[in-house]
């Protein structure tokens, strides 16, 4: 079990993937903005931050250099969401530690999480 930060602008998103992966036995956090992604983080440091590139204005991978730049999370594996595959490409140089194309399947998506958290 996980706590796993998903970080996009669309609601339906993180009603879907709050779903699936709680009954995989996550416990799951959301935020919309880069401004809720910083408050959840006062509040606790995740296991996993998905984060979406294209967030609202805001750039994922900008947002991504700066999560991997703070002391207390630059051990936390970000996985960068996009359904733009040429914006997922060269991932590695934001400091993610892996991608995920959207739309994904159900099973990409926690085969994914599990990946990450081995």
């Amino acid at each position: 079990m996980a706590t796993i930060l998903i970080v996009d602008d669309s609601t339906d998103l993180h009603q879907a993937m709050s779903f699936i992966l709680e009954l995989e036995g996550h416990i799951i956090k959301t935020a919309d903005s880069k401004d809720a992604l910083l408050q959840q983080l006062r509040v606790g440091i995740p296991d996993i931050i998905m984060l979406d590139i294209h967030l609202g204005d805001e750039n994922g991978r900008e947002i991504c250099r700066e999560i991997k730049a703070r002391e207390d999370t630059r051990h936390v594996p970000v996985i960068l969401m996009s359904a733009n595959d040429l914006t997922l490409k060269n991932y590695e140089e934001c400091g993610a530690t892996a991608i995920i194309d959207k739309p994904f399947s159900l099973t990409e998506l926690t085969d994914k999480i599990k990946t990450v958290l081995k």
